[in-house]
């Protein structure tokens, strides 16, 4: 699809994306106001387990986050508000805020808590954080019976490598390293720095002592820490001590602004709408072609509107009704009914008949449509000028465009303005002007033409036939009018075009098809044709 049907299509249909967007706007604003919840943030530090004092506590093993987002707190802090624990944990939340510092970096975390009352999310943010200081508090500290486990289990395990490597301490290992490292140095120093029997078993002596150390330092660490963690639970330093010391609160909880929430809500909002109409302004241009107007007719053939009939006067050709409100279509008044036919008058119908012959029948006063044509004809006739053979090829490029009304109407017009005018019906399938044959003249101002046709005889023979008969009468100084076939059905039209004066192009108010009179106008320019201007039959 071209970006100028859209552009079309959106031009004409400009309050479809307006409505959607208003009622998108409209939707969200509902939102918001039957889920405005108020929130509240309290922020609060937890200590980098890395700076504290070796041996006062371990690493926490369940993070603040954790403990927030448990149902355990919710159960805690339940009760003390009374609300139900489903929803204190959905109106609670926790995130990770930035910091600047990137050496020790305590995490810094803001506690949300929503409720559509700005004092209750105030004071349920304050309650889930005392609640969380504690919970965090119980679940990271060790009790006095795990830690003096610890400590029977590290001095275990230390005096039992003691006793295995036959080892006092540690400085007694350390003298025995130095005394080997002296005996091993003094052995080489005899040997002229080769290696002895006696060399050898005292460096070997000394790197199995030397592994000794490293394990006896850490059994003897672990010791230790033990012994730290079990003098501070003497000290007291359990429960709302040990909080003090993980957790920090630096803000109390107060209300925050939702501004940036309610613009991303009403933005996405905006971009969901703008999106669902351009995808409906986008199916109405593919699939709801909208008709096409003259002046669309006009640009894609590059030639003049030189007729536009109403569509009250400019009926298709056959097998449709006349309009009955319009003068001289309208059947005539009714008067007092004529007595009944006898049987011999019964027998005898009248002839049929045909819409031009009703139309040039009527008078000048009631046939406007004949008036159109006559300024038409006099359009034309400035156009074609004092051209010694003058023709004229009426095409269109589907049928029942109103062509063959055009034609007989054009040639009867001028037939009054530039006698004679022989009207060709250049159709081998027959059009309407053979219908109308009640319309010829008898002065010779006004004749029709229609080839004898046969199903088998060649389209050439025909062609020749016509063409022949429109250089005679042009001979002889008449003005021909041709009546073809269907562009889209025949190549009649562009087969007479070029032999012509000039091509009067009619088109019917259809869905956009603008696309065929680009091409009907290309082929035209490549055959020579000269494009007198168009008849746009909104009927």
């Amino acid at each position: 699809m071209e970006i100028k049907q859209f552009l079309v299509t959106l031009r004409r249909h400009w309050f479809i994306p307006l409505v959607i967007l208003l009622a998108a706007l409209a939707g969200t604003y509902g939102y918001n106001q039957v889920t405005k919840m108020e929130m509240a943030q309290a922020t609060v530090a937890v200590l980098d387990p890395l700076v504290a004092r070796q041996g006062a506590y371990g690493e926490a093993e369940i993070t603040l986050d954790a403990v927030i987002k448990s149902r355990r707190l919710a159960e805690r802090v339940g009760p003390r508000l009374g609300m139900n624990p489903d929803a204190v944990t959905g109106a609670l939340s926790v995130s990770v805020l930035p910091t600047l510092s990137t050496v020790n970096v305590s995490p810094l975390y803001a506690i949300r808590g929503k409720d559509r009352s700005a004092a209750q999310a105030i004071r349920l943010t304050n309650v889930a954080v005392e609640e969380a200081r504690k919970l965090y508090a119980e679940l990271n500290s060790i009790s006095f019976q795990s830690a003096d486990a610890e400590l029977k289990t590290a001095r275990t395990a230390l005096t039992a490598f003691q006793a295995a490597n036959h080892l006092p301490d540690l400085n007694s290992l350390a003298q025995q390293e130095a005394q080997l490292a002296s005996v091993e140095q003094a052995q080489r120093l005899a040997a002229s720095g080769r290696r002895t029997a006696s060399s050898s078993a005292a460096t070997a002596e000394l790197d199995r002592l030397s592994a000794l150390e490293v394990q006896y330092s850490e059994l003897n660490f672990n010791v230790q820490v033990a012994q730290q963690r079990v003098l501070a639970l003497n000290q007291g330093r359990t429960g709302q001590v040990v909080s003090d010391l993980l957790m920090k609160v630096l803000d109390r909880a107060r209300i925050t602004s939702q501004f940036t929430s309610l613009l991303l809500k009403y933005g996405v909002a905006l971009l969901l709408a703008l999106l669902v109409g351009s995808t409906t302004i986008y199916l109405l241009a593919a699939f709801h072609k909208p008709p096409e107007t003259a002046a669309d007719v006009s640009r894609a053939l590059k030639a003049p509107v030189r007729q536009n009939p109403s569509g009250r006067f400019f009926c298709r050709w056959c097998g449709q009704r006349l309009a009955t409100d319009v003068p001289g279509f309208a059947p005539p008044p009714q008067a007092d009914p004529p007595p009944p036919p006898t049987r011999r008058q019964a027998r005898v119908s009248p002839p049929p008949v045909s819409p031009v012959e009703r139309v040039f029948e009527a008078p000048i006063a009631e046939r406007p449509i004949i008036e159109s044509f006559r300024l038409l004809a006099l359009n034309l006739q400035r156009l074609v000028g004092p051209e010694a053979q003058r023709s004229i090829v009426v095409m269109s490029p589907f049928p029942s465009d109103g062509r063959s009304l055009v034609s007989a109407s054009l040639a009867s017009a001028l037939a009054d303005l530039i006698p004679p005018v022989l009207l060709v019906d250049a159709d081998p399938a027959g059009s309407g002007v053979e219908l109308n044959r009640q319309p010829v003249r008898p002065d010779g101002s006004l004749s029709v033409l229609v080839p004898a046709r046969n199903g088998r005889r060649p389209i050439a023979t025909f062609l020749e036939e016509v063409r022949r008969a429109v250089a005679e009468a042009a001979q002889e100084g008449a003005t021909v009018v041709i009546d073809t076939p269907a562009c889209t059905t025949s190549s009649i039209a562009f087969f007479m075009a070029p032999l012509a004066t000039g091509v009067l192009y009619v088109a019917r108010k259809r869905p956009h098809e603008n696309g065929i009179h680009h091409d009907i106008r290309g082929q035209l320019d490549l055959l020579g044709a000269r494009v007198l201007g168009v008849v746009f039959n909104e009927a």
